[in-house]
């Protein structure tokens, strides 16, 4: 019995709201109770929260943005390590690596660990990391006896 008059009172307080709302558009009256209104609005207030500035700084660091620069390699089958000592990386967004030949080279980015899969003669890989500063070291070498020239285009 108690269970059969609270759903009778729930679906009514349900249908007076649902009435409400189709003639004002709001489920409760407008006023908080404490002479206060509420205004909802779909336009955002221009209020920043340490939320949003948190969020905005993120954002930032995300975008692809900064000044490109081309260098040149020769690589061998000793270790070549890219790193700024001054700035303590490279702080770079992304590179793109082409190989120029005449034999594949082996790449890592963050890591001295390398894959073991190496990049052809004439192609080009592309490591964006969409985040300002991200890639702080490259590795790059070729198998024993093998060479390679390799351009790197870098945003930093």
């Amino acid at each position: 019995m108690f269970i059969g008059v609270a759903l009778f009172v729930g679906g009514m307080v349900a249908l007076i709201l649902i009435e409400r709302y189709l003639k004002t558009g709001y489920f409760l009256p407008p006023g908080n109770g404490d002479g206060s209104t509420t205004i909802i609005t779909d336009t955002p207030l221009p209020i920043e929260t340490p939320v949003d500035t948190g969020i905005s700084q993120t954002i930032q660091k995300q975008q692809k943005a900064g000044s490109l620069s081309t260098r040149s390699y020769t690589v061998n089958s000793a270790v070549k390590m890219l790193w700024n000592r001054r700035e303590g990386g490279l702080q770079w967004t992304s590179v793109d690596f082409v190989n120029n030949g005449p034999d594949p080279v082996y790449i890592s980015v963050n890591t001295s660990d390398f894959p073991l899969a190496s990049l052809p003669v004439g192609q080009t890989l592309n490591v964006d990391l969409k985040q300002h500063g991200a890639i702080d070291k490259v590795y790059l070498r070729c198998d024993q006896g093998k060479t390679a020239n390799v351009d790197l285009w870098v945003v930093k």
